[in-house]
C-alpha cells in the first residue's frame, strides 16, 4: 500500500530582503498555520472553513513528502513599526575588509573552481537580536553559512571551531573504512 502526504499551498511573504512562508487555506485562501509538522486533511483549511475534499486538488496529494506548492508571493512593507529595521550600509565594507573570502573555510572565487555564493554572516544571528555592526559581520560562503544556520555562539572563534569540527566529521565519514584482516 502506497503512503500519501497532504501538501499545503504556501505563499512566500516578503519583508524587504527577508522571506517567510505561510500556508494558504485551500478553500478561502486565508494565510494560516506554521510549516512544522505533517498535514492532515483538516489542516489544509483555515479554522473558518469546513474541510471539504472537493477543494483538494491533485497537486495537494503526493507520494513524496515536501513543504508545499508555492502559489504566490506577497510583498509586505518594512515600515511596520513592529519590525526591526535592518541597515545594509556595512555589507560592502565587510566584503572589502574580508577580501571577498569566506572567513570560516577560506573559499574565494580566485582559488576554487566550484562556484559558491558569498553571504554576510551575523556572528550573533539577526533573529537573536544581533546587529549589523562591523564587529558582528563576516563574509561566509553559502556552504558554511547554511551549515551554521542561526546557531548562537559567543565569539567568532567559537563559531569557526564548530564549523571546522563539523566539516572534519563529514570528511571522516566520507572515507571508506579499511578492511581488517
Amino acid at each position: 500500500m502506497e503512503k500519501y502526504f497532504y501538501i499545503p499551498n504556501i505563499k512566500l511573504i516578503g519583508y524587504g530582503r527577508c522571506q517567510t512562508y505561510q500556508i494558504s487555506c485551500l478553500k478561502c485562501g486565508k494565510l494560516t498555520f506554521s510549516l512544522d509538522k505533517l498535514r492532515s486533511v483538516d489542516e489544509l483549511f483555515c479554522e473558518d472553513c469546513d474541510p471539504d475534499e472537493k477543494y483538494i486538488k491533485e497537486r495537494n496529494i503526493s507520494s513524496e513528502n515536501y513543504v508545499g506548492n508555492i502559489i504566490g508571493i506577497i510583498i509586505k512593507s518594512t515600515t511596520d513599526s513592529t519590525l526591526k529595521k535592518r541597515s545594509f550600509y556595512n555589507y560592502k565594507k565587510v566584503y572589502k575588509r574580508d577580501k571577498y573570502t569566506c572567513q570560516y573555510c577560506g573559499y574565494n572565487l580566485e582559488e576554487y573552481t566550484e562556484f559558491r555564493a558569498l553571504h554576510i554572516d551575523h556572528i550573533k544571528p539577526w533573529s537573536a537580536g544581533g546587529s549589523n555592526k562591523m564587529n558582528n559581520l563576516s563574509v561566509s560562503c553559502s556552504k558554511c553559512n547554511l551549515t551554521l544556520s542561526d546557531k548562537w555562539f559567543n565569539t567568532f572563534e567559537e563559531k569557526k571551531a564548530y564549523l571546522l569540527n563539523i566539516n572534519e566529521n563529514k570528511r571522516i565519514m566520507r572515507r571508506k573504512p579499511y578492511l581488517m584482516i
